[in-house]
């Protein structure tokens, strides 16, 4: 939703969950665009991915959401893993060693699809990555020299353990896990931006995307250095995203989805809400 609101101002350009060129090809869903093309038909993605395919068609085995940069799943495990040895990480991508060359290579290709997406709109502000990777914004912010902002969307943890659970198929006594899960989310981004204090996050709330829709999305434009362009809350047109199914499905208008408290107990919430009591303190749940 948020990606959709987004690439709806004339100077962002947002696709969503951008890189599924390397996903199973009989998944074909993933590879529908919003458009309601087939990605190579797409007339967006025709454009700006031309001078990234190979001979056979196929687009660079660079278009990955994260990189493979060496046949060794090990190597790999440690470049893109968020996790506290980011020294041994930073030791293996030591300047003109072949693993950082392919992954200076990575990162040089997808900036590229960023200029090219921008260009096809008539050079946009700039883009959004909506890929939800804190191991990939790493990878840019440490080993490129650009301009990155975060925007760190996080929804009501009651909420949240309940999708989790349902996308699981588990049963609410799997409560405790769901929960870890989301406490796991707000540790990361804390070590990130422990890891990174020069880059600048800006927290958004699903609850006031959904309320206060317009302020929320003036803070956002704001925190862009853009003006707030009030197209952002109208019917969705010309879009080319990826992700889940409201992709092709959101008619323009924002609704809460509050299904939480109609699925839980009060056991269950009063539970759920002393396991994560702290973080629901923390961002203002309670």
């Amino acid at each position: 939703m948020l990606a959709i609101l987004l690439n709806n101002h004339s100077k962002l350009v947002c696709n969503g969950e951008t890189f599924p060129f390397q996903y199973d090809n009989n998944n074909k869903d993933v590879y529908i665009c919003s458009c309601g093309q087939h990605i190579r038909q797409c007339d967006f993605f025709i454009k700006t991915t031309a001078s990234f395919k190979a001979k056979s068609g196929d687009w660079n085995n660079n278009f990955r959401i994260l990189p493979y940069i060496s046949s060794f799943n090990i190597l790999n495990k440690v470049i893109c893993s968020f996790n506290p040895h980011f020294w041994l990480m930073h030791l293996l991508l030591a300047p003109g060693t072949p693993l950082r060359n392919r992954l200076n290579r990575y990162l040089d290709i997808h900036q590229e699809f960023y200029k090219q997406a921008r260009s096809y709109y008539n050079d946009s502000a700039c883009y959004i990555d909506g890929t939800k990777s804190i191991r990939r914004a790493e990878l840019f912010i440490r080993y490129k020299q650009n301009k990155t902002k975060i925007i760190y969307l996080i929804r009501d943890g009651r909420g949240f353990c309940w999708s989790y659970l349902k996308n699981h198929n588990f049963s609410t006594d799997q409560l405790n896990t769901a929960a870890i899960a989301w406490q796991k989310y707000i540790s990361m981004v804390d070590e990130f931006q422990r890891r990174y204090p020069h880059v600048e996050v800006l927290v958004v709330r699903y609850e006031d995307l959904c309320k206060k829709l317009e302020n929320t999305l003036s803070e956002v434009c704001e925190f862009l250095g853009i003006e707030y362009d009030s197209t952002m809350i109208s019917q969705p047109t010309n879009h080319h995203l990826f992700g889940n199914r409201m992709r092709t499905s959101f008619d323009g208008i924002v609704r809460e989805d509050l299904s939480w408290m109609k699925s839980f107990t009060d056991n269950d919430v009063r539970a759920l809400t002393e396991l994560i009591k702290d973080d629901l303190t923390r961002f203002g749940y309670i």
